[in-house]
């Protein structure tokens, strides 16, 4: 993490290197990938530095959320 003395650097990734718009964040050192993600808790827009559990290298992850939603018509169809 950031020291406070050093100014925080805002989020950049390279759209050429994959590590946009994934399922779960990637570790853009080691490719390691995050399928806990959840656990970081942020909201759309969020940003946080992590520290990789594979190779010590810390980045920024920023989340992306989106909601969908699914229907169906009800067994008793049209009233």
């Amino acid at each position: 993490m950031a020291s406070n003395s050093e100014p925080k650097r805002s989020f950049s990734a390279d759209p050429t290197m994959g590590l946009i718009s994934n399922p779960q964040p990637v570790c853009p050192s080691c490719g390691r990938e995050y399928h806990d993600a959840w656990e970081l808790d942020l909201d759309d827009g969020e940003e946080s530095e992590i520290q990789c559990a594979r190779c010590d290298a810390t980045f920024f992850v920023v989340a992306h959320i989106s909601t969908t939603y699914s229907t169906s018509e009800t067994p008793w169809g049209r009233r």
